[in-house]
């Protein structure tokens, strides 16, 4: 059912005699308000997340380095990495095994260092690598 043009026009001038419009228009105005602190209240307790994130983020990497450090120290003290350095490393994309210094998975998207050790290879993580070799090339648990 549609209002005609007239029958709308004496509606909008009732609505403006009795005042119903103004309250209206008044609440509006107070939501409106209400949203827009909500909505900055929402934002500086996004930014204020997006900063402790980072933080953690920071302090889960430090953690992570010392738990790789410390399972490379006690694989190269049992002997299931070396202590020699390698002249040569060979790298390519994983394929699927295991990381011989954490026994992550070797996945396609990353790089993996194959090490030479005992007549065959260990294959390990590019990140892995750099700790093995900042860990335990050149030491001996005898001098370290």
């Amino acid at each position: 059912m549609t209002l005609s043009h007239a029958r709308l026009t004496r509606h909008s001038r009732r609505l403006l005699q009795t005042g119903s419009v103004a309250a209206t228009v008044q609440a509006l105005a107070e939501n409106t308000v209400r949203v827009h602190q909500a909505t900055a209240r929402f934002r500086a307790t996004g930014r204020a997340l997006r900063i402790r994130s980072q933080q953690l983020r920071v302090e889960n990497r430090w953690l992570r380095l010392t738990r790789r450090r410390a399972l490379i120290r006690r694989r190269l003290l049992n002997g299931r990495l070396p202590y020699d350095s390698a002249p040569k490393l060979l790298g390519g994309p994983g394929d699927g095994g295991a990381c011989g210094a954490r026994d992550g998975p070797l996945l396609a998207t990353q790089l993996v260092m194959a090490v030479p050790m005992a007549g065959s290879f260990v294959e390990l993580h590019g990140d892995c690598v750099m700790l093995w070799d900042q860990e335990g090339v050149g030491r001996h648990p005898h001098i370290a």
